[in-house]
């Protein structure tokens, strides 16, 4: 699980010293932080879809003033009903009974203007009046509690058809006109007199013009995006006092406007009309005196077009649009998250960097791994090579030293943060109140201690140690020679030993296992080393030949292998045995593992000494070395070695369980 989420790390920004393995600056909360971000970007751009998707079911608009063509503002969409009462608000239900006293009149009136011509040219058609009709109040959508069922089939509307657009100096002008006059006996043989019209006015007359209109809302849906209502326009009709009323109908649009990549990119814009209505925008009043008399003005209602009209327009984009917007917006702000997540990561990467090259090139001799010691001093390891095999007389602590090899110091970075904490109290207060813990001690200067190896400063003072080297141990022709063969050399014929070159890559891998096919093993001996620069023999032999360079990084890779090389190097069984003393010298430098190393090379012999078994590695380095070639590789001896040696310790075994 951990390997997983260190692959999953996208924080990682690999350092430069790091070339090998990028994986060592891979970290598990790294791993965590990126899967968070990528499931918060998930959530984030599935927000983002279903919000653009809802916002399209329930749309937010926005208005404009434009001077578009009005000429939908008709019969159809702008409907207006009248109604006349007495001062108690009783209905007069037969408009005809009124008529002898007042008369009320609908003209439709168009007017033409010619540039050629001085003036306009105006027409007027009068509307028939008749009850309206039960579906056009409904649309209306008058209250309940504002007015009864009565007064809705007393309502009085305009039967006829006309269009209402443009302002008084345009070239068409077209408007509605309601006009409240007094009877006159010229027209009306019916009417009365004129001191009963006056009494009739003087009890209380109402007109009440209900117009048709819409309220806007705030959040629109597109299956019903407004909220009709009428307005009431009244007027009480008063003797000497007329009255001029101008009624502004605003026209009413929405319109939709697709949004598509694909459209965009060929300027194709795709725009339809939702509906189109009117609403009621304004009123403005005039009185006038008059003189009271026979067919005087007493009331004018007129229906024009507002020079304003209301544009609402709704954005709606598909879905490949809203997904292509939501991925960059999710994008952008997982790339925000994480370079911010960098100031911080940077230095828990760094420590963690730092942590494992620490463990990989220090030991550590601890109190925690003699505490180890102690618990597995009598353990013994089942491995199954002679020298991991203990007696009741003489035991083997090889679990002693194998901890020293495996133990890796925990240093976390939280233990980092409180080792600052720590150090920046005491700096502050000047007094050790936080004890800070050997461990965390140890583990800075060695993680110190690798921060300044890695400075390009140092690594070019030791490159230049090393050259010095080599200017003291070689004269020029053995540099030359060296220079020449450091580098490891791939040949064609190579090709064909891929396999055995990935037994090399594995080599400490495979060292820790024992071979279980004889056949294999026989076949390891058989190698027939004439033929060391041919494609016929392994390529680790070969590259073992032209380049030593190899040889360089080898190390001990368990308890048993170390031993083991200190037995050889002790007692001279290696090639270049001459610098041996010096190598063991310098062996005794780092006490504490040499201590260890020495008591299980002493243990070793008491017990060969004891069981009087013979020293399987001498004999064999003394039969390989009087039949070997002086310039055959320690790769080849090596290898010889482990093959030989490994029948006789299977047979051994056997032995020792039968």
């Amino acid at each position: 699980m951990r390997n997983l989420l260190k692959r999953a790390d996208l924080l990682v920004t690999p350092y430069e010293f790091n070339v090998n393995q990028r994986q060592k600056s891979l970290t598990v909360i790294g791993g965590v932080l990126t899967i968070f971000v990528g499931i918060f970007s998930i959530i984030y751009m599935i927000g983002v879809i279903q919000k653009a998707l809802s916002d399209q079911e329930t749309v937010y608009v926005g208005t404009q003033s434009t001077i578009n063509n009005q000429s939908y503002i008709n019969s159809n969409n702008t409907i207006f009903a009248f109604e006349v009462s007495d001062q108690n608000g009783n209905i007069f239900e037969n408009i005809s009974e009124i008529q002898q006293y007042i008369q009320i009149n609908v003209q439709y009136v168009e007017q033409k203007r010619d540039a050629s011509k001085i003036g306009y040219e105006r027409n007027s058609t009068n509307l028939k009046l008749k009850n309206c009709e039960t579906t056009t109040v409904e649309k209306f959508n008058f209250d309940v509690i504002t007015i009864s069922n009565s007064q809705k089939q007393n309502l009085q509307c305009a039967d006829g058809e006309y269009t209402i657009t443009g302002q008084y100096f345009d070239a068409y002008f077209s408007y509605l006109k309601v006009q409240v006059k007094a009877c006159k006996n010229t027209t009306d043989i019916n009417c009365k007199s004129q001191d009963e019209i006056q009494s009739f006015v003087k009890n209380g007359v109402n007109v009440d013009l209900f117009v048709k209109g819409s309220r806007l809302r705030q959040q629109f849906n597109l299956s019903s995006p407004i909220e009709a209502y009428p307005t009431n326009v009244f007027w009480k009709l008063v003797l000497g006092m007329s009255n001029n009323e101008d009624i502004f109908i605003m026209p009413f649009s929405m319109d939709l406007k697709s949004n598509s990549i694909f459209y965009d990119l060929m300027n194709i814009k795709l725009e339809e009309t939702l509906f189109q209505t009117t609403t009621f925008h304004k009123q403005e009043r005039r009185l006038e005196p008059i003189e009271f008399t026979e067919g005087s003005t007493l009331c004018s209602f007129y229906i024009r077009s507002s020079p304003d009209n209301q544009y609402y327009f709704i954005t709606q984009s598909d879905l490949f649009t809203i997904f292509s917007s939501s991925l960059s917006e999710a994008t952008a702000l997982a790339v925000a998250i994480m370079s911010f997540l960098k100031i911080f990561y940077h230095s828990y990467n760094q420590h963690k960097t730092f942590a494992v090259l620490m463990n990989s090139v220090f030991k550590f001799d601890l109190e925690s791994v003699k505490k180890k010691r102690q618990s597995s001093i009598y353990q013994s390891d089942q491995s199954g090579t002679i020298f991991q095999q203990r007696t009741s007389t003489t035991p083997i602590k090889t679990g002693q030293l194998q901890q020293i090899l495996n133990f890796e110091i925990s240093y976390s970075f939280i233990q980092y943060i409180k080792y600052l904490i720590q150090k920046w109290f005491r700096s502050i207060q000047r007094y050790n109140f936080f004890k800070t813990e050997k461990e965390i001690i140890i583990s800075q200067i060695a993680k110190s201690k690798i921060q300044y190896d890695l400075d390009l400063t140092n690594i070019l003072k030791k490159l230049y140690e090393i050259d010095c080297l080599k200017l003291f141990f070689f004269d020029d022709d053995q540099l030359v020679l060296f220079n020449t063969f450091c580098s490891p050399v791939f040949q064609d014929g190579m090709a064909n030993q891929k396999d055995l070159f990935d037994i090399l890559t594995n080599q400490q891998q495979q060292s820790k296992k024992l071979l279980s096919n004889s056949q294999l093993s026989e076949k390891d001996k058989r190698l027939d080393l004439t033929f060391v620069a041919s494609s016929e023999i392994p390529i680790n032999v070969r590259l073992a030949k032209v380049a030593r360079f190899f040889k360089a990084q080898l190390g001990a890779s368990n308890a048993e292998g170390l031993v083991r090389t200190f037995q050889r190097i002790n007692e001279n069984l290696n090639q270049n045995s001459a610098l041996n003393q010096k190598l063991l010298s310098f062996a005794k430098q780092n006490s504490s593992l040499f201590r260890l190393v020495q008591s299980q090379y002493e243990g070793i012999q008491q017990k060969q000494l004891q069981n009087q078994v013979p020293d399987e590695i001498n004999s064999q380095e003394k039969q390989n070395s009087g039949g070997k070639d002086s310039a055959w590789s320690m790769e080849v001896q090596s290898y010889q070695l482990e093959s030989g040696k490994r029948p006789k310790e299977a047979e051994e075994q056997n032995i020792q369980q039968d």
